[in-house]
């Protein structure tokens, strides 16, 4: 099942720490969050050059590369090597905004800000894109060589013969377009690009994109938003074109995934659901109740025994669990758990009973609930599910004369919610006609995430929001890479839910702070369980599962050498070639594509909380060597730091329990040719307890 999944994994994904954007702080000094080392460095080599010559202002040399640029071109074939989705996009996006030279390359948008600017234009129902079209310089490839430019001291400066000064630079144009999301659950939305993340310094005539819906090629005009209707469902490939002034067409693509919602604009699926008061659709429904002045919202969506006869006789109500949809994908109206995927996930993992009994023999009417805030105060979402269970009994209709009472699921952070419902509903005197309550891997007794993946996360937000004064003032820091991030996670972390079920909880200073939980889990006993009849259920088990981590143990181990040898850049592809298998997409990998030699040593030491605490659990130093033309070394500290567990702490990541699996990776090798060498051994345990479901 979902639930609870996507909180897990963004703080659990360590092969995406080393993509944390460090835009204009480009490396750390032991026992600091960042410093400018880096970038000191590339101002001094590049100080003499007369930088007002720059084509754009902006120089491929100067820059920090996280991808290979020149693959963006928009003259190219559009393979799979120049697909731009939302993390290639910010690759592209930051190479260009580090290669700013001089003050002539114009008014550029922090990254941090224009995400931030990106995220405010994704509402329901409509497809923000965020775009490029920038011409760029570069040095040629042979302008040292040749004499075009002289290197002294390891300074680079312009040369002049008879007083005429010699042009070193090459020049090109970088042209992307991409949505936000790489999926989307609906068939009918709309498309808009924003003036606000469109980028360019180019002449253009005008801006189109082929959805692949079937009417091709449409115009694209800034804030205008253009209507996308699919008649069906799988991977569409975008196809934009920007025409420029000069007669010049150049062209991007992306990729999505579109699948059925249960929405009512989605036709295909009006025969399989319904609701009270719409003929097909969840329905909005809002709080009587509120809690500390504020009332939940959500939706529910009813799936009848029997649709041709649409009357509730047998209600099985399921309580999503945590849904963070609203944060990271506000693009889907029901988050990004919702009865759809809820019913996937019955076909595809083949969850025999649930699959008879609402899908292959119908025997129950479902009633799924959404909260519009997936991540919000576990009791507030509670008094939603009480509206929901009093909407039910209100519109049940009598089998031989009586009503059959309510089966509720409550999935993860659903089943917390269920619980304190049905009992709060008990304490007031009213009846919720519910006889069975499943707790389905609800953490009764809170949810664990080592502190070791915490203070990895942190230490990504902490040097992201490090990189420039701007990122302070921006109120949402949202993902810089296409998958879920180390800094969105820390977001995730944040939410009022997730400082309810953590046990321990790591707070933006680096700090143990576990008043929250402690408070709800008081508050918890204090309520009690319902007078139904309560089963849980752990991992799809009655009985919790051991852990083969030990107290102390390792969840990851990485250390790695890679450096080229004689031919710089071809090794330093072939390296980043392998190294993205172990640290897939990772930019630090594509850093240094400039003609020279490069060497990266990595290690990365990853701890479960030991039996008492007080031992390291985080330990990361990631250096950099890069030799441009071959001629001038820059040395770069990436990342260093260390964390240790508080003393007195039992070993959580240990415990029997629900557990959550990550994938698995062991790696032990080395290899050398006249290319680059490289050494590498890397392993994690891919599993440890992660929620305490036991019912006491």
């Amino acid at each position: 099942m979902k639930q609870f999944y996507l909180f897990g994994a963004a703080l659990l994904l360590v092969v995406y720490f080393c993509s944390a954007p460090s835009v204009l702080a480009q490396s750390l000094p032991a026992g600091a969050e960042t410093d400018n080392s880096f970038n000191d460095r590339m101002n001094y080599i590049f100080s003499p050059l007369e930088k007002n010559r720059v084509p754009y202002g902006l120089l491929q040399d100067y820059a920090m590369e996280f991808t290979s640029i020149e693959n963006f071109n928009g003259t190219a074939a559009l393979t799979d090597s120049n697909v731009v989705d939302y993390a290639a996009y910010w690759d592209i996006y930051q190479t260009l905004f580090t290669s700013r030279i001089h003050s002539n390359a114009g008014s550029w948008q922090h990254p941090v800000l224009l995400d931030s600017l990106w995220l405010q234009e994704r509402t329901p129902g409509r497809l923000a894109l965020a775009g490029l079209c920038v011409g760029y310089a570069r040095f040629k490839p042979d302008a040292a060589s040749n004499n075009q430019v002289s290197v002294s001291n390891d300074q680079i400066y312009d040369q002049y013969i008879s007083g005429n000064w010699i042009d070193p630079y090459n020049t090109d144009i970088a042209f992307a377009l991409t949505p936000a999301v790489d999926s989307y659950n609906g068939r009918r939305f709309e498309v808009i690009l924003p003036s606000s993340t469109w980028t360019s310094n180019q002449s253009i005539s005008s801006i189109q994109f082929d959805p692949n819906d079937g009417s091709g090629y449409r115009t694209l005009s800034l804030n205008q938003p253009s209507l996308v209707h699919y008649a069906d469902t799988g991977v569409k490939t975008w196809t934009y074109q920007v025409n420029l002034s000069d007669g010049r067409i150049l062209y991007s693509h992306s990729r999505i995934h579109i699948d059925f919602a249960v929405d009512p604009a989605d036709d295909q699926v009006q025969s399989q659901f319904s609701t009270f008061s719409l003929p097909s659709g969840p329905q909005a429904i809002t709080a009587s109740e509120s809690f500390d002045g504020k009332t939940a919202q959500g939706f529910i969506t009813i799936r009848y025994a029997n649709p041709n006869d649409p009357q509730l006789r047998r209600p099985l109500i399921v309580a999503e669990g945590f849904d963070p949809g609203h944060i990271i994908k506000p693009e889907e109206k029901y988050g990004v758990n919702n009865v759809s995927q809820f019913l996937k996930e019955i076909r595809v993992l083949d969850l025999n009973v649930l699959k008879e009994i609402i899908l292959t023999n119908p025997q129950y009417d479902l009633i799924y609930v959404d909260w519009k805030k997936g991540t919000d105060n576990i009791f507030r979402n509670a008094k939603l599910l009480k509206e929901v269970i009093r909407l039910v009994n209100q519109n049940k209709v009598m089998v031989n004369g009586v009503k059959e009472p309510n089966v509720i699921i409550g999935q993860s952070m659903g089943g917390l919610i269920t619980r304190i419902a049905l009992k709060e509903m008990e304490n007031a005197n009213e009846n919720h006609e519910t006889r069975l309550f499943i707790s389905h891997d609800a953490p009764h007794q809170g949810a664990n995430v080592p502190l070791a993946y915490q203070h990895m996360g942190r230490h990504a937000r902490n040097i992201y929001i490090s990189t420039g004064p701007v990122a302070l003032g921006v109120e949402v820091i949202q993902l810089i890479r296409g998958s879920v991030s180390p800094l969105l996670a820390l977001s995730l972390a944040n939410q009022p839910a997730s400082r309810q079920m953590l046990v321990n909880y790591i707070n933006d200073f680096g700090n143990l702070n576990n008043s929250v939980h402690d408070n709800f889990q008081q508050q918890l006993q204090n309520i009690g369980y319902p007078q139904t009849r309560n089963v849980s259920l752990s991992n799809g088990s009655e009985c919790a599962q051991s852990q083969d981590l030990q107290p102390g143990g390792s969840l990851v181990s990485i250390l790695g050498k890679i450096s080229t040898r004689f031919l710089g850049d071809l090794a330093f592809t072939a390296v980043s070639h392998f190294a993205s298998k172990l640290l897939p997409r990772s930019r630090i990998f594509r850093l240094g594509t400039l003609p020279g030699k490069n060497t990266f040593q990595a290690e990365v030491q990853l701890n479960a909380t030991a039996n008492g605490g007080s031992n390291r659990v985080y330990y990361m130093d990631i250096r950099y060597t890069k030799k441009i033309f071959y001629l001038i070394n820059i040395d770069v500290v990436l990342m260093s730091k260390t964390k240790y567990a508080p003393s007195g702490l039992l070993p959580h990541d240990s415990y029997p329990g629900g557990t959550i699996t990550l994938p698995d990776f062991q790696l032990n090798t080395s290899y050398q040719n006249w290319f680059y060498k490289y050494s590498i051994a890397a392993s994690n345990n891919p599993t440890f307890m992660f929620k305490y479901n036991r019912l006491c």
